[in-house]
């Protein structure tokens, strides 16, 4: 089995977070709204990399993801 290339892996990690996305509000192309989906998740990740970076470091944060609800 061959290594992956850097853009393997860049393409795998766009796909992954992707997959965590389960809805959005909000969000346009060509001034209609973009649908919250898998496939268009990627190419959003793809062309928008600070909202990636956002995504992934959100991601990675186990603090937050673990820490008890405020209730309000």
């Amino acid at each position: 089995m061959d290594p992956l290339t850097a853009e393997e892996v860049d393409q795998r990690q766009i796909a992954l977070t992707a997959a965590c996305i389960l809805s959005w509000d909000g969000v346009l192309a060509s001034g209609a709204p973009f649908p919250c989906n898998t496939k268009n998740a990627v190419q959003l990740l793809a062309t928008a990399p600070w909202l990636r970076r956002q995504l992934e470091t959100a991601m990675g944060d186990t603090e937050r993801f673990f820490a008890a609800s405020s209730g309000s």
